[in-house]
């Protein structure tokens, strides 16, 4: 198993627009494959900020459910100019260690 840890530093104020197009477009093509979005957060204490956490059964199933979701309708047909959203994109790809609760 494979987690990806994405963090989205905003734009000053473009949190609204984040959560309202994670809502519109990200979640949906996630469900409708059946792709594993375990949680998303914000940080109270940085508003520009917003959090997604994933999981994949490995880097190829990883790499493929990209490439899906950016070829998506929904995501091409959006409208969203990201550029004016999201302003820095950080990716931390993880792994559990033997001893975490998760392989318990």
């Amino acid at each position: 198993m494979i987690y990806e840890l994405r963090r989205y530093e905003l734009h000053p104020g473009a949190g609204p627009l984040m959560r309202d197009r994670f809502r519109r477009v990200f979640a949906p093509i996630f469900a409708q494959h059946g792709w594993s979005l375990l949680q998303a957060w914000t940080d109270p204490a940085d508003v520009d900020s917003f959090y997604v956490l994933m999981s994949f059964p490995d880097e190829e199933f990883r790499t493929e459910a990209w490439r899906i979701y950016h070829e998506d309708p929904l995501y091409v047909n959006s409208g969203d100019n990201l550029d004016l959203i999201i302003a820095k994109l950080h990716i931390h790809l993880l792994e559990d260690f033997d001893f975490s609760p998760a392989q318990a």
